[in-house]
């Protein structure tokens, strides 16, 4: 026939659903790819709030439960120790085992602080025992030690 064109054999478009490459988070509003967004239900939906989304809201729901902080008391707590921990004065920021510990008393489950990953385990593995603390001191002074309190690693 003239006139007409023919698509030739097996150049023709798939049949099917266009597979998504990117979405838009409806929590930041930020366009992202599609490997951003977990699935779920047997990997048949693809959640509408991407992976870090997910990850702070839990985190706010975690504080919230565990330990009864709002946002804004987290916030108030990490401005008036000006983003430090506590005990070594390092840096703490949202990266994992830099983002900041909620120390708490386990006995009582009032809040003291916030703590680096590391001093928190430090003063978990002592049982936050002033009388360990002390002996652990003694032992380092005794052993030698370092009197940078602020690790190289950060």
């Amino acid at each position: 026939m003239e006139g007409s064109t023919t698509i030739p054999q097996g150049s023709r478009p798939e049949a099917g659903p266009k597979r998504e490459t990117e979405r838009t988070c409806t929590q930041c509003s930020i366009t992202k790819p599609i490997d951003e967004f977990d699935r779920f239900q047997k990997r048949k939906h693809i959640r509408q709030q991407c992976n870090t989304c997910v990850r702070l809201r839990r985190r706010w729901w975690i504080l919230a439960t565990k330990y009864g902080l709002s946002r804004e008391q987290f916030t108030d707590m990490m401005q008036k120790q000006n983003g430090v921990c506590a005990i070594c004065r390092c840096e703490m920021t949202t990266v994992r085992f830099k983002q900041p510990s909620v120390d708490h008393s386990h006995k009582t489950g009032k809040v003291r602080g916030l703590l680096c990953h590391g001093c928190n385990v430090g003063i978990g593995m002592l049982k936050e025992s002033p009388i360990r603390l002390r002996a652990a001191i003694e032992y380092l002074e005794r052993h030698g030690h370092s009197d940078d309190i602020v690790s190289s690693s950060g």
